[in-house]
């Protein structure tokens, strides 16, 4: 009645919706099923309108859809320089600020970061994506590359889809040319039938068919003659049908395609979800609106992937900007201390550090990031994290980090992207068919639980078993027998089940090695149990283990979720004395604690280290775990163990202390 009275008495037209019913979810019609949004003409207020359907997602007849990869919350950057616009704007982000959209005629409230991803990324987004000039290729498309290449199957599947094959590179030439010029017949049919122009000249006053001729191509130049006489281009009747179900009308994003009060609906979701991002024709990345450094943020990212090689080869320390003389040296553009800011802001975006983000940006077969309504490369991203991490391991700067919150893991800014861009980039090779062998092998051993758990600990999930389980879908894509979802699994069995997996299948150990951080654990985990849940661990270095060599064997068969590790070992000695620490505060590390001292006077005469050690080198080793700069990121690249270098810094360091 009251909803009667209301909706009577304002008397609005038909087609503008009143205090909608909010939206109740129908079960899906079975547990291989998806929900998908199609868009609708937003409403006349500006609500953005959807329906939903279903399909399975295993069905190859079913149709296109893309998926959408985004932050629940704030997406803007947080941490030092920029805490406060990420404090201002959090209250549009907490979870009671939602946003209504009509959903089936109904209303469902949404997180205001979805509801702006779905309005202001481009719906061209996929279609641009096809037809963007390929960096360094003189304006070329990825259309130019695969018709001059040969591969009439793709070229089929980018024709569907809506590239365009009028679009030109520096040289005046289409698709069309490249095709002629190497004799691809079947390429110059399909490219003609999708409405090349045949007679353009290129800027060589070179036509398709001069150019067939020039080359030999008797089938291609008998081809395009056939043609002469009709028109040009062919008339749309008689040219080849275009993808009428293209992707970009259908979406699934998980917060509204999920019923997230369904738990098993939920944990059986989730289970596929590397099959959902897998199946999609593509997914778009958004890493939320644009700021004030973002502009700035993206012109350096362009300057670095323009001088990458060079940037990667020199002395430039990364997140400095004071060195000019190194920039001079190399002819890599000056980039000064708020260029290298604004890059930071953009990898320390909240997108960056979701840990569902692992599969959402590794198994889509085609991923593109946009910022705002502006288009980011992932593979740039990528490649400039990955050569940052180079040359912080190579110079032992770790500038990034001083981005970071004070109280966060010191996780360098670039680490997270270097980690999915090194990640998607050997999916890729591992799903080749014309790469050797061996190749594929060694691309598809970074697939399993223990490289998985250990390269992306430094992602965060606001359901801290989600650190494991936004894990399963990567490792589903080439495992034998596939990890399953259950949210009705505490966390304390997740985490001990995840712990007696990885060490069943090292057959040693040394997963216990990152049980070292005593600070924040949790209580409630058995004390050889990982905890998941830090946001990052400076774990023992494997050449430390005790147990190295010798192989695990379960003494019993113990449940997987048993509190109990069953172990067997000898004593081969006891710990006499311990150093202390004067705090484990951000600035402990940088504070000397006499102590160390008194413990290494303590080891003479023991013949534990020889007859004459030398006791300086004995303290520094120790101090620094004996191990490179770069060891933890590359060691057969940097090294595993520390430079005698080291030795001279620390003899400057003790020097430098005692005049102070």
């Amino acid at each position: 009645d009251k909803q009667f009275s209301h909706i009577a008495g304002k008397a609005q037209s038909a087609e503008a919706m009143t205090d909608p019913l909010p939206y109740v979810y129908e079960p899906l019609p079975s547990t291989s099923h998806i929900r998908l949004l199609r868009r609708e003409a937003t409403g006349p207020d500006g609500t953005l309108r959807f329906s939903l359907t279903t399909r399975c997602v295993a069905d190859a007849k079913g149709p296109d859809y893309h998926c959408l990869s985004y932050t629940w919350g704030n997406p803007f950057a947080h941490g030092r320089y920029f805490s406060e616009h990420f404090e201002s704007v959090a209250p549009q982000y907490e979870p009671e600020s939602t946003v209504a959209i009509e959903l089936d005629g109904r209303e469902l409230r949404i997180q205001r970061n979805l509801h702006d991803a779905l309005r202001e990324v481009p719906r061209s987004a996929y279609v641009d994506y096809l037809d963007r000039p390929l960096a360094g290729k003189g304006g070329r498309t990825y259309l130019h590359d695969i018709a001059e290449g040969g591969s009439a199957e793709l070229v089929e599947g980018w024709l569907w889809n809506g590239a365009a094959v009028g679009s030109l590179d520096d040289r005046g030439r289409a698709a069309l040319h490249y095709a002629a010029e190497k004799g691809h017949a079947a390429i110059v049919e399909m490219l003609c039938k999708a409405g090349s122009v045949r007679a353009r000249m290129d800027k060589n006053e070179k036509s398709a068919l001069d150019l067939a001729r020039d080359g030999g191509h008797g089938d291609v130049v008998a081809l395009l003659e056939g043609y002469i006489g009709q028109p040009d281009p062919l008339p749309l009747e008689s040219q080849s049908p275009r993808n009428p179900g293209p992707a970009d009308r259908l979406i699934w994003a998980d917060a509204i395609c999920i019923n997230q009060a369904d738990i098993d609906e939920k944990s059986a979701q989730v289970s596929m979800m590397d099959r959902i991002y897998s199946n999609a024709a593509y997914a778009v990345s958004w890493l939320g609106p644009p700021d004030g450094r973002s502009s700035l943020g993206l012109q350096t990212l362009s300057t670095l992937t323009e001088h990458l090689e060079v940037f990667r080869a020199s002395r430039i320390e990364p997140f400095g900007g004071y060195d000019k003389a190194n920039y001079a040296d190399t002819g890599v553009p000056f980039i000064p201390w708020a260029e290298w800011a604004a890059l930071a802001s953009i990898y320390q975006r909240q997108w960056f550090r979701r840990a569902w983000i692992v599969q959402e940006a590794i198994l889509p077969p085609i991923l593109l990031m946009y910022l705002g309504d502006a288009y980011v490369s992932w593979y740039d991203l990528g490649s400039v994290a990955d050569a940052l991490r180079h040359s912080k391991a190579k110079l032992g700067a770790s500038g990034s980090t001083a981005f970071v919150p004070l109280h966060d893991a010191a996780v360098a800014v670039e680490w997270n992207m270097g980690e999915v861009h090194k990640y998607r980039t050997n999916r890729n090779m591992a799903l080749r068919r014309d790469v050797d062998a061996a190749e594929v092998r060694a691309s598809r051993s970074l697939f399993v639980l223990r490289e998985l758990v250990f390269n992306f600990w430094t992602f965060l999930a606001s359901d801290p078993r989600d650190k494991v389980f936004a894990l399963y879908g990567v490792i589903n894509a080439f495992a034998d027998r596939r990890l399953m979802t259950d949210y009705r699994r505490s966390l304390v069995d997740v985490y001990t089940a995840t712990t007696r997996q990885l060490i069943l299948d090292a057959g040693n150990l040394s997963a216990l090695s990152a049980c070292v951080y005593p600070v924040q654990r949790r209580d409630d985990l058995p004390s050889w149990v990982l905890d998941f849940s830090l946001p990052g661990i400076n774990g023992v270095p494997e050449i430390f283990s005790a147990d190295k060599g010798l192989e695990y064997q379960t003494p019993r068969e113990d449940a997987f979720d048993s509190p109990v590790l069953g172990v067997r070992g000898q004593r081969i000695g006891s710990i006499s004395q311990g150093a202390g620490r004067p705090n484990i505060g951000p600035s402990g590390k940088l504070q000397f604690d006499p102590s160390w001292l008194r413990l290494l006077l303590s080891i003479r005469g023991q013949n534990g280290y020889g007859e004459q050690p030398v006791l300086s080198e004995i303290l520094w080793r120790t101090l620094c775990m004996d191990m490179s700069s770069g060891s933890l990121f590359d060691s057969k690249v940097y090294g595993a163990r520390a430079p005698d270098e080291f030795g001279n810094q620390f003899r400057m360091f003790m020097l430098l202390m005692i005049l102070a």
